[in-house]
């Protein structure tokens, strides 16, 4: 992804600089520091999960279920992607301070996450993050209203290590 740096922040300067992105495929995305382990050279990873432009909030919330994830059934990552057990989901957003969260991915039996389940464990690990920030007096915004989840699209989760996932997501300019 090729981007240029935009950075948005409040007219009353109380909350920090928000950086956000410009991609020409998918628009605003809001700018993370990448996850780098000590050990992430050595591995093969897998390459990003792509999930186009997926609504997080219609992940969670959908009265339908999350219908808006391509391919929802297949797995996230191929069979030669050796996954622990569990992953942390991180969240760098440029001015925040720095989420971690380690979750189960691989489920009873050893069977490997879809697509829609890694997508939900990622949409409730973004509204955690709001929830810390909004607590914390440092809410995410963007165009002068405070960031909820239904402003923010899943683009792709990138495996940043063994044991480490970092998603990758656009905002939607309201």
């Amino acid at each position: 992804m090729t981007s240029t740096d935009i950075a948005v922040s409040a007219t009353d300067h109380s909350h920090p600089v928000l950086a956000i992105s410009w991609d020409a495929r998918y628009g605003f995305i809001l700018s993370q520091t990448p996850y780098r382990s000590a050990t992430s050279n050595a591995l093969a990873l897998s390459p990003p999960v792509q999930y186009g432009i997926c609504n997080l909030h219609d992940v969670l919330f959908s009265v339908d279920g999350p219908t808006n994830v391509t391919d929802y059934g297949h797995p996230a990552f191929p069979p030669t992607v050796r996954l622990c057990q569990k992953l942390s989901v991180r969240i760098a957003v440029t001015g925040h301070e720095p989420y971690c969260r380690q979750v189960t991915v691989l489920r009873t039996r050893g069977e490997r996450p879809t697509r829609v389940h890694l997508a939900v464990i990622v949409a409730r690990e973004v509204q955690r993050f709001l929830d810390r920030e909004k607590r914390n007096q440092r809410p995410l915004t963007f165009c002068h209203q405070e960031l909820k989840l239904d402003h923010l699209f899943l683009l792709e989760i990138r495996h940043v290590s063994r044991g480490s996932i970092q998603p990758v997501l656009g905002v939607f300019c309201f």
